[in-house]
């Protein structure tokens, strides 16, 4: 049993709780002059007895994570493993580097085997150049940039040469374009009179009458160009034909006169 006094703090047994070797006050109100003694049994408060990992451990974590809190600070055994990485050589030579030889691990494992040195010789051979090789790339690099560079000058000095043919023919190409829209304008505004004659009265543009209108218009179009079409082939089948006929009617000479001229 253990005899705490409280000074000029007034306490509650209820309002003191253990925690492994700490004692928490959740509630002290400050009073002058008064003192008050709590009587609080537990095994971790008697000096005499051993302070067990049971009582001492409020973390609750495992062994071997409590060992790495700095108020512990426990050196862990090399030998044991508790997980898969702990397997590699990588963490003994972790150990060493916190511990150093108080560790005992061997300080060679933070070093390649004859077999893993001569395994990175060959990866280094096969994936890795040297530094010869770098200096080659960087000139075949540079030499490929310069070829590259002078190439594009070479087609921007040609695309500037030829700027005002290209010029020219975008204004001319401009100039088409307006044509063709006054062309297109003028025609609607024709078709636009046309309708007004037609029916006496001016209509918009997307009345379907207009609309009708102007596709009885477009067929009339094509009729008449087909039949133009057509006129145009028998006239030049006519054409053909008198050719022939004219041909055929002409006289042909004797063999006589034939003589009689080459004589």
């Amino acid at each position: 049993m253990q005899e705490f006094s409280a000074g000029c703090w007034r306490l509650c047994k209820s309002d003191a709780v253990i925690f492994g070797d700490y004692l928490h006050v959740r509630k002290a109100l400050p009073i002058t002059n008064c003192v008050r003694t709590i009587h609080i049994s537990s095994p971790c408060l008697n000096e005499s007895s051993e302070r067990t990992p049971r009582y001492t451990n409020v973390s609750g974590l495992k062994p071997h994570l409590r060992a790495r809190m700095k108020h512990v600070n426990e050196i862990p055994d090399p030998t044991v493993a508790h997980n898969v990485a702990q397997l590699r050589p990588r963490y003994r030579a972790k150990l060493y580097a916190k511990h150093g030889a108080a560790s005992g691990v061997d300080p060679g494992v933070m070093w390649p085997s004859k077999e893993e040195l001569a395994e990175i010789k060959d990866i280094e051979a096969e994936f890795k150049p040297t530094l010869q090789e770098l200096w080659a790339n960087v000139a075949e690099k540079r030499e490929s940039e310069k070829a590259a560079r002078l190439a594009k000058e070479a087609t921007v000095a040609r695309s500037m040469a030829a700027m005002p043919k290209y010029i020219q023919e975008h204004k001319a190409r401009l100039l088409k374009t307006e044509a063709e829209e006054a062309a297109a304008l003028a025609k609607q505004k024709e078709l636009m009179e046309e309708a007004r004659d037609y029916y006496g009265y001016e209509i918009a543009r997307n009345d379907p009458r207009f609309v009708l209108m102007v596709e009885m218009k477009e067929e009339e179009a094509k009729a008449a160009k087909k039949q133009k079409k057509k006129e145009d082939r028998d006239a030049n089948v006519k054409r053909v034909l008198s050719e022939l006929t004219r041909k055929r009617s002409r006289p042909k000479k004797s063999t006589a006169d034939s003589a009689d001229d080459q004589e």
